[in-house]
């Protein structure tokens, strides 16, 4: 019972937060939702409960390189852990990085994470799903053109990327593509739309 109470308490602790950033920021009721979106995904991956191990009190660094990482989204990796991906404005532009963790909470791959795509100009808003392999496959979207694009890369368990180096164009049409969502297909693959 005390650890679920701990769970609990950290979820609370989480709202009271971004409650609390929310109201100093003042900008926009949607800055607010990615924000206490991005600290609940955190809270969840820093309890001390996690597939019933013990993590480290303040939770298990995901990233640390300078400036800034923004708006994690996680997907389990089928093996008790989970692979996180991220936008990352270590370079001064916005990219994509990913990193596993395992259930006891030792990450797996590359330190601050794996690069998905580090092509020129910002890439936002990356969704991701599991591949059923131990990896998974991101989809986001990319402005290396000039116009917002879909694009998308798929990542093994061991942290090898598969598909062409900064990712597969998955839509360049004239004009912008926004916010892709992505799902399993069952058989290894996505459907983007």
């Amino acid at each position: 019972m005390k650890k679920i109470h701990r769970h609990r308490f950290d979820l609370i602790q989480c709202k009271l937060r971004a409650r609390i950033f929310c109201r100093f920021l003042r900008k926009s009721i949607f800055l607010c939702f990615v924000f206490a979106l991005a600290a609940c995904y955190l809270a969840i991956l820093s309890s001390a409960v996690y597939a019933g191990l013990e993590w480290t009190a303040n939770g298990e660094a995901i990233c640390t390189a300078e400036f800034v990482q923004l708006y994690p989204t996680i997907v389990s990796d089928g093996a008790g852990g989970a692979i996180i991906a991220w936008e990352d404005l270590r370079s001064g532009n916005s990219d994509i990085y990913a990193q596993r963790i395992k259930a006891n909470g030792v990450v797996q791959w590359t330190a601050n994470g794996e690069a998905i795509c580090i092509e020129w100009n910002h890439q936002y808003f990356r969704d991701i799903v599991s591949d059923g392999a131990g990896g998974a496959i991101i989809a986001w979207e990319d402005l290396r053109s000039g116009n917002f694009d879909i694009y998308a890369q798929r990542i093994k368990a061991n942290g090898v990327v598969q598909w062409t180096a900064n990712g597969e164009a998955i839509c360049t049409e004239a004009h912008h593509q926004f916010a892709p969502t992505i799902v399993s297909d069952g058989a290894g693959g996505a459907i983007i739309t």
